[in-house]
């Protein structure tokens, strides 16, 4: 498994003690995992949606993501089946490391760890990637759900881990950026075969599930639809699908295969015509938010939770209110 270089100063254990949760947040954070992973094992009349930012804000716009956190939190007021997180990675992948910035937890190692207690504490609710050891010790007690990146996909040490250091968190494997699944789906199998090794009374396991983000073997709407529904088909509907990454370049409006604030609402509007088909997934992921991105593009929050609520009345069947 390959390292991430982290600054390690200050240590974690040195900013878990400057920055603790409250019993309160600990207890909600374990309530809202629970209803992640009861969506994720039971899906069909239910939804998880997953909707922030790209990278981390930092320190300077955290009223902003304390506003939108309330907002995707509200969510779950459409309906007793909806469950949310909000999307907020301390640390950004990048096809260029070398060159490229790779989030808050690089330049601002302390203000990223603050800022993620910060909306745990308020909404327990946070969500981020994981993509080595130091992220499941520094940050996996205060989300609610993790997922690793499509450049994780082969890596069997890594999901060992995520399956083993703490089993009541949810997992999404995202395929590798080829757009196959079959390794994902591997992955998948893996994490909840290792935390199936558990007895009574201790409580069961939270599931790991397939997280479908497109990729270079569907570069249009036709060959992502195509590709979407296999996926959907070999999970049992037990899938989430990502409308940022391969998805939204599929969807380009230019027909370049690249990323964009309109490919990334197509590619939502697609999900959303797909469900009237009866082909709603368990639940969704989106690169939403207000505030500029200094990586992938952003929806507007407004849009994404839009489209949320619509793909929740879709698949739920329950009339819900327009503004929740």
């Amino acid at each position: 498994m390959s390292e991430i270089d982290i600054p390690q100063t200050p240590t974690t254990a040195e900013l878990q003690q400057r920055y603790p949760l409250s019993l309160d947040a600990e207890l909600a954070i374990a309530n809202q995992r629970d209803g992640i992973s009861s969506v994720l094992i039971e899906p069909a009349d239910a939804l998880f949606a997953s909707i922030g930012y790209c990278a981390l804000p930092g320190r300077d716009q955290r009223h902003v993501m304390r506003s939108e956190g309330r907002q995707v939190a509200a969510l779950e007021g459409i309906g007793p089946s909806m469950k949310t997180s909000q999307r907020a990675p301390a640390h950004k992948a990048r096809t260029h490391p070398e060159r490229d910035w790779q989030g808050e937890e690089q330049t601002d190692p302390e203000g990223a760890y603050e800022t993620t207690r910060d909306q745990a504490e308020q909404y327990a609710n946070v969500a981020a990637e994981v993509r080595c050891n130091t992220h499941l010790e520094r940050y996996s007690h205060m989300l609610s759900w993790i997922w690793t990146g499509g450049r994780n996909a082969d890596d069997d040490e890594l999901m060992d881990n995520v399956a083993l250091y703490d089993r009541r968190l949810p997992v999404g494997n995202k395929n590798g950026l080829d757009g196959t699944i079959e390794t994902a789906l591997r992955q998948v199998t893996r994490i909840n075969e290792l935390r199936s090794d558990y007895e009574a009374p201790a409580p069961a396991p939270a599931p790991a599930i397939l997280v479908y983000r497109g990729g270079r073997n569907a570069t249009n709407p036709r060959s992502w639809r195509e590709q979407y529904l296999r996926a959907l088909d070999v999970t049992e509907g037990k899938l989430i699908v990502d409308v940022a990454h391969g998805s939204e370049m599929a969807h380009d409006p230019e027909g370049n295969f690249a990323k964009s604030e309109a490919g990334q609402i197509l590619a939502m509007e697609a999900v959303l015509y797909l469900a009237q088909d009866n082909y709603a997934p368990a639940g969704i992921m989106a690169e939403a938010s207000d505030l500029p991105s200094r990586t992938d593009p952003h929806m507007p929050l407004a849009v994404a939770l839009a489209g949320i609520r619509e793909l929740y009345s879709i698949k739920v069947g329950e009339a819900i209110a327009s503004a929740a």
